[in-house]
């Protein structure tokens, strides 16, 4: 699976404060899908994760080497556990944020993020 932590860095982030506290749906850059083109040339679309991408966030583990999986969570698994794929998919865009990368012609998932947005005030240089 793709690392797409400079994917997301090129959508945009997401708002903070008044707009998201009081609830209201707030269209961003990271909402609407992305289409990427990587340094291996592929095209990707990258989208928030949704609920239902359970079983393909599963599938693309199991097609993962063993040192993969280790370097992404720090021991082997031989598949997720239900609580983790639960905990990847089931974010509430405001204050967790999880984007997946698909081929443009396909549904199956071949990279995933999760976004840990920072805390209090942020400088942009």
């Amino acid at each position: 699976m793709l690392g797409l932590t400079a994917a997301y860095g090129k959508a945009g982030g997401r708002p903070r404060g008044s707009e998201a506290a009081e609830g209201n749906v707030v269209m961003t850059a990271a909402s609407r899908p992305q289409v990427v083109t990587l340094r291996s040339g592929d095209v990707v679309r990258v989208r928030q994760v949704q609920p239902g991408d359970a079983p393909a966030l599963a599938r693309a583990y199991a097609n993962l080497g063993e040192q993969s999986r280790y370097r992404r969570f720090f021991t082997v698994m031989p598949e997720l556990p239900e609580a983790t794929l639960k905990a990847a998919v089931e974010v509430d865009h405001q204050d967790h944020e999880a984007l997946v990368a698909t081929p443009l012609l396909s549904a199956e998932i071949v990279g995933g993020v999760p976004v840990h947005p920072p805390r209090g005030p942020t400088r942009y240089r």
